[in-house]
């Protein structure tokens, strides 16, 4: 079973994570027809999460929300943070994990 969380922000693009979580399943071993349905399942939840954060983010709001899709062969959650400031532990995080 593969496991994926995935953070949400105001510089998210739905196309390159959702090549990004392909490649992923694909390394993690899913076969092509459960990476498609992972996909297929991922798309319209990360679509509308990017959408409605960057519209309420635009107009000086704040928009927090968790979504998790489930598949026979995969779990993700989406985490959508727009307008809000990343905490210290969450910067350090990932201040240190862009250099991998």
């Amino acid at each position: 079973m593969y496991h994926k969380r995935i953070i949400l922000d105001g510089d998210s693009d739905a196309a390159v994570i959702l090549a990004q979580t392909g490649a992923e399943c694909r390394a993690a071993g899913l076969s092509p027809q459960d990476t498609e349905i992972v996909i297929s399942e991922l798309k319209d939840p990360l679509r509308t999460l990017i959408q409605s954060g960057s519209a309420v983010a635009s107009s000086g709001g704040r928009f927090l929300a968790d979504r998790k899709v489930e598949t026979d062969a995969a779990i993700i959650t989406l985490v959508a943070r727009y307008g809000v400031p990343c905490g210290l532990f969450a910067r350090l995080w990932n201040a240190l994990s862009r250099g991998r």
